[in-house]
């Protein structure tokens, strides 16, 4: 019996580590592996090696100069300040390596969703990584390897859905100008938010404007507001560019819990349940659009609710059954103010769109 989706996991993969105060470790890759493989039945999913990304294959998506400049800092004395790109974003050696084989999985996964046209899974999501930065922990950017290669194995058209609650401000750079690549970015309001990227107006450049979407959701902003956006924005925009192929990002961290154990929070509403839902309406387009499909898992910091958020998030873009946890909401989420807030976010992206879109006019 052939499987119902594959997935991307090499151990190297989770030597993709940051300081421990930020609680994004490369574990949770190799647990929700162990987990999946406890909840699924037998066979429901097959797991493939993937192998390092080339430095060809990194140049189709990184500056040079960038790629030499990781190089050396990955050579320095490991913690010492010299090898920090950011004061968030350490290289090493060892991260580098890891990094280059989650591209390097990236691209397979998009290999094996064309040539079995099966839906596949793989871990990173190192989305704010641009052509020559890196950043909120991200060297290498995976999901952008993932749309090159994509590019390079003939098909036309990529849409790239990022639902991390951080704008994909290195992905959508890399792309700005390309009209062949839709980059779609579902997050937190970016004004008092990392990256601080990720605007309603920032709609791409020279022939890929309109190919950039940013829609910044309004703090507590839960499933009642995602879905002003799913109807008003994402589905119109899919069903008029007609991808051939839909690489998802994102992972856990716009659980409404997320982070709480750092004592503060992504400040977004979604609960367990909800990304269930989210998951479903991406396999809706999926569906309708007959398009090929990689999910990329990643994101999250709190470790205890990682395995069940992506689980439910999985189950849903599989299309597979999943037992609904009940949680209580905190009061605020998606109130009268929140939805007036997240529909007039949708207006003001119709406007700027409209021009580029028949579908939004």
């Amino acid at each position: 019996m052939r499987p119902a989706f594959f997935v991307m996991y090499d151990d190297r993969m989770s030597l993709y580590d940051v300081p421990p105060s930020y609680s994004f470790t490369g574990r949770r890759f190799k647990t929700f592996v162990e987990y999946i493989g406890q909840k699924l039945p037998r066979g429901t999913f097959e797991l493939v090696k993937p192998s390092k990304a080339t430095r060809e294959q990194l140049l189709s998506v990184h500056k040079e100069e960038y790629l030499d400049y990781v190089e050396e800092l990955a050579n320095e004395v490991p913690g010492s300040f010299t090898t920090y790109l950011s004061p968030d974003t350490q290289v090493n050696r060892e991260m580098l390596e890891a990094n280059k084989v989650i591209v390097g999985a990236a691209m397979k996964a998009v290999d094996i969703a064309i040539s079995e046209s099966k839906p596949v899974l793989t871990f990173g999501g190192l989305h704010h990584a641009g052509p020559s930065r890196g950043g909120g922990f991200c060297v290498l950017n995976d999901v952008a390897g993932a749309a090159r290669k994509a590019q390079s194995s003939g098909l036309r058209k990529v849409m790239i859905l990022d639902t991390d609650a951080h704008a994909g401000d290195g992905t959508m750079d890399i792309f700005y100008e390309d009209p062949n690549v839709l980059t779609i970015s579902v997050h937190h309001d970016p004004t008092t938010f990392y990256p601080g990227r990720g605007f309603v107006q920032e709609i791409g450049r020279q022939e890929g404007t309109g190919f950039s979407v940013n829609f910044p959701m309004p703090s507590r902003a839960g499933i009642k507001s995602y879905e002003i956006f799913r109807s008003e924005i994402l589905v119109p925009l899919a069903l008029e560019f007609r991808p051939e192929i839909i690489i998802r990002n994102g992972g856990s961290d716009p659980y409404i819990r997320d982070i709480e154990h750092l004592g503060y929070s992504t400040f977004l509403g979604l609960a367990k349940r909800d990304f269930h839902t989210l998951g479903l309406w991406v396999k809706d387009l999926r569906d309708r659009l007959g398009s090929a499909y990689v999910d990329i898992m990643g994101s999250g910091y709190d470790e205890d609710a990682i395995p069940s958020c992506w689980f439910s998030l999985l189950t849903g873009v599989m299309g597979l059954p999943y037992a609904v946890e009940d949680e209580e909401i905190p009061p605020g989420v998606d109130d009268k103010e929140v939805l007036s807030r997240t529909r007039q976010v949708a207006g003001r992206l119709k406007e700027l769109l409209s021009p580029y879109w028949q579908s939004l006019s």
